[in-house]
């Protein structure tokens, strides 16, 4: 098996770097950066708990194997570009357990690190939302919002909310919270659609910051919460963990309540939206906004339902008898739900139990003013 091996010049090293700088894969944890070819191109990559990056590089006249080099060799491979006379670095491996680093004015050999699973660039398909300005205006954005008010400190910083909607980028931060003024940022941008994340914002801060300021950038949104934010400006990309501002946020600690119900079934149809079965009815659980950060529960009772002066009078008789619950019509279709604050989960399994015992007979009960008709 021939040498494992490629030159990089000091351009494509210098790009690598400004991310590695303030984005760098732990050593500790035997983390290193990624190099493969894609599509006849050498593609750098890393990731970290909260961020992917990469960096498409220098065409390639074969196709690369995917291997992991030690973050310090490419540091290497920079210092010793600048002096060298063609501004150019070998990388080889030769033993699968260092990697060598040769320049016309020294080398250095390092271990290889023990990662050992390639970082997966999250699979983008629809965005809710995007937004195009210059690297400097959204740097700006991010260095006015990351101002901590006099009194908190760094640790009690709040999660931002970014907005992508009439033609600008905002980011609110509400330091209410923590005894101080709530804020909003905004600058001017290229918007398409309209959408809204909670995510970290230094990890933007961090990824961007030793970037061209003239170079454009293009925040994206995506349509599905399990997707983070990303990030595209020229030779590289990343993308950024988030979840959906709001209560859709709440999925996983809903899926987990509605789990733990003996006796029922439950599937996830959406998110923050599921369907509980238990011995006698289905249940469609939500997780809403309107009007509050709200969990919302119904179940269909009967249909085919006339509408009659009987038919109401006996479903306003029934809402002043039922406890924490309600009846309502919808196109000859007779539904039952609550709603419960989304701070109150905990008690979610109580109230829809409780429902569930209140409408037991019910359907046949109000199917005979339809008979009646």
């Amino acid at each position: 098996m021939s040498e494992w091996k490629f030159v990089a010049e000091l351009e494509e090293l210098e790009l690598v770097c400004n991310l590695l700088a303030y984005v760098p894969p732990m050593e500790t944890q035997g983390e290193g950066v990624w190099v493969r070819s894609v599509n006849g191109g050498r593609v750098w990559s890393v990731a970290t708990d909260i961020t992917i990056w990469e960096v498409h590089g220098d065409p390639v006249e074969f196709p690369m194997e995917t291997r992991c080099l030690p973050s310090r060799a490419i540091w290497e491979a920079r210092i010793l570009a600048l002096s060298s006379n063609n501004h150019e670095v070998e990388f080889s491996i030769p033993d699968d357990l260092v990697c060598l680093v040769t320049t016309d004015i020294g080398s250095s050999v390092i271990d290889l690190p023990r990662e050992t699973e390639v970082p997966t660039y999250p699979m983008y398909v629809v965005e809710s939302a995007s937004a195009t300005t210059t690297i400097g205006a959204l740097f700006d954005l991010l260095f006015r919002a990351r101002m901590v008010p006099l009194g908190p400190s760094n640790e009690e910083y709040p999660d931002a909310q970014l907005f992508i909607e009439n033609n600008e980028i905002s980011i609110f931060v509400d330091w209410s919270l923590r005894n101080a003024s709530r804020s909003t940022y905004r600058i001017p941008a290229q918007v398409s659609g309209e959408a809204n994340c909670s995510l970290l914002m230094g990890a933007i801060y961090d990824v961007i910051r030793e970037m061209d300021r003239d170079k454009e950038v293009t925040l994206r949104i995506p349509a599905r919460p399990d997707i983070p934010v990303l990030i595209e400006s020229g030779l590289f990309r990343a993308a950024v963990k988030c979840t959906s501002t709001g209560a859709v946020r709440l999925h996983d600690e809903l899926h987990k309540t509605l789990s733990s119900m003996s006796g029922c079934q439950v599937r996830a149809i959406d998110s923050g939206k599921f369907v509980v079965s238990t011995r006698a009815r289905e249940f469609t659980v939500e997780l809403t906004d309107r009007p509050d950060e709200t969990v919302s529960v119904h179940s269909e009772v009967c249909r085919d339902m006339p509408v009659t002066f009987e038919l109401l009078s006996q479903i306003n008789e029934t809402n002043a008898a039922l406890v924490g619950s309600r009846l309502w019509m919808v196109d000859e279709v007779v539904w039952a739900g609550l709603d419960l604050p989304c701070s109150a989960i905990d008690e979610l399994e109580k109230s829809l139990r409780s429902l569930d015992r209140q409408l037991a007979g019910f359907d046949v009960f109000l199917s005979g003013f339809a008979e009646a008709k």
